[in-house]
């Protein structure tokens, strides 16, 4: 578990991220605009981000994730029943339930691939997304097209350009 914490818009914002070692979620934020901070006292909203669970990430750490956060932007194909839990959760994957998704499995090739939102949800400071296709930059090398929507999702959740 990486855990971030970043001020956005003037508030703190906390992300425990749950993804491949491989990719560092926090570096990938930095580099979109986010702001890096130290731990702060003052968290504003938090998030859980659940990609993919290793061993090293116990339960117990995402227990304690899930129980202090706002949102939890989920894997649709790592759910686990957890979006039946009473905390607000949005889908991302690379099937056609997710919130969010590529509108084709081969965009991941091209310079811009193109993610999909097929249902209306509102980002972390309140602005509603309506169902609509964006065009992204494929700048962040990653190789798995679950993590790669995972992360533009929540460059979208953060309202990160």
């Amino acid at each position: 578990m990486e855990e971030i914490f970043l001020k956005l818009k003037g508030k703190d914002i906390k992300i425990y991220s749950f993804t491949d070692r491989s990719v560092s979620l926090g570096d990938i934020l930095e580099k979109c605009g986010g702001e890096l901070t130290e731990k702060s006292g003052n968290v504003y909203k938090s998030v859980v981000f659940l990609d993919k669970i290793n061993r090293k990430d116990k339960i117990f750490n995402l227990k304690k994730a899930l129980n202090s956060s706002d949102l939890i932007l989920i894997n649709s194909s790592r759910n686990m029943g957890i979006d039946q839990m009473n905390i607000e959760s949005i889908s991302y994957g690379i099937d056609e339930k997710s919130t969010i998704t590529l509108s084709s499995i081969s965009d991941i090739e091209d310079e811009e691939p193109i993610i999909c939102i097929q249902r209306s949800f509102n980002s972390l400071f309140g602005n509603e997304y309506e169902p609509m296709e964006i065009k992204v930059d494929n700048v962040f090398g990653i190789k798995d097209l679950e993590t790669y929507v995972g992360v533009m999702s929540i460059k979208i959740i953060l309202e990160l350009d």
